[in-house]
């Protein structure tokens, strides 16, 4: 399922009675605003509003269960500001949302434009547009939620992110499943480094080996005077191709 195309197609509603009735609702707070764009995402569509000069965004947010009232949608989201924008966001779900699969989204990205990135694919944002992270900047990385939210789906899209822009030579997998449930489907891909582990007795032994491998990741980057993996392997590239890490 994760490899088929996006489903479905968004339907916001009435866009326009939409605006009117958040432009109402604030209005009938004192707080007049200029209604601006709207974005239809896959699964919420956003409003965006200009708040007159003088407005507190504390008062906007504070009116959350209001305009969810008025509008009729829980839940709401309201985003004040945008980031990068002079404009509050209002997020509403969709009566019909779209199914956001990965194949359009990996077949839409140019790998060779970041290729000594680990670029992984989290979603679409509010307009639509693809969301990747470059894992190499977040080396830890934390996925939480309550159950049922979608945080095994993300763990297979990362992965499979990784596995459709990098060969076995250029990336390795160490994968821990101690409740043998998810992770164990990858047995038998060339990426892993050791079959799934799902005995906690050798999760220590895995991370001791891992240990290891990065300390002496830090002495052939100190040898070199390289400051991480991808300028080491442009540095030793001229040296000798086959020690590129």
């Amino acid at each position: 399922d994760l490899l088929e195309g996006d489903k479905g197609h968004p339907s916001s509603g009435d866009i326009k009675a939409n605006m009117s009735i958040i432009e109402k609702t604030l209005e009938n707070f004192n707080i007049p605003v200029e209604m601006g764009e709207v974005n239809v995402g896959p699964t919420v569509t956003q409003y965006t509003l200009r708040p007159s000069g003088g407005v507190k965004l504390a008062k906007i947010t504070s009116l959350h269960r209001d305009i969810s009232l008025a509008i009729a949608a829980h839940p709401i989201r309201i985003e004040a500001p945008i980031p990068g924008r002079s404009l509050v966001g209002i997020e509403i779900p969709n009566k019909t949302k779209t199914l956001v699969r990965l194949r359009d989204l990996l077949s839409g990205y140019d790998y060779k434009k970041d290729g000594k990135n680990l670029n992984i694919v989290l979603g679409r944002d509010v307009s639509g547009n693809p969301i990747w992270a470059n894992l190499v900047r977040m080396p830890h990385l934390l996925i939480a939620g309550s159950t049922g939210s979608g945080k095994s789906i993300t763990i297979h899209s990362i992965i499979t992110s990784l596995l459709y822009q990098k060969s076995p030579w250029e990336l390795k997998f160490i994968l821990i499943d101690p409740k043998r449930v998810e992770l164990p489907f990858y047995n038998g891909i060339p990426h892993l480094l050791t079959p799934v582990i799902v005995d906690l007795n050798k999760v220590i032994n895995a991370f001791k080996w891992a240990i290891r491998e990065m300390e002496e990741r830090y002495k052939l980057l100190g040898d070199v005077g390289a400051k991480d993996t991808a300028s080491y392997n442009e540095k030793i590239a001229r040296i000798n191709p086959k020690d590129i890490l």
